[in-house]
């Protein structure tokens, strides 16, 4: 008699335990999947989200190098300036 045989005639035997087995595996795959769609779908969100939300910048003085510059007069230069706004987004 061989294996296969043999698990045939106790899943038959054992029709109670087979198909709690069964409903418990079922469940629990159910929910794995549901949890990886829920997940592909949010970082799909979150890509699509990123590109139409435009990230920002802002060009400034850093107090730390230069302590003694007055607000609005920064050490950023207009053609640093006029460089970054012709930039293609």
């Amino acid at each position: 008699m061989s294996f296969i045989q043999r698990a045939w005639l106790y899943i038959t035997r054992k029709k109670l335990k087979t198909l709690i087995l069964l409903a418990i595996l079922l469940c629990m795959s159910t929910i794995m999947l549901s949890g990886f769609a829920i997940k592909h779908s949010t970082d799909a969100a979150a890509q699509s989200l990123d590109k139409t939300l435009k990230a920002g910048f802002t060009l400034g003085n850093n107090p730390r190098t230069n302590p003694g510059t007055a607000r609005g007069s920064g050490t950023v230069s207009n053609k640093d300036i006029d460089a970054v706004k012709n930039l293609e987004a």
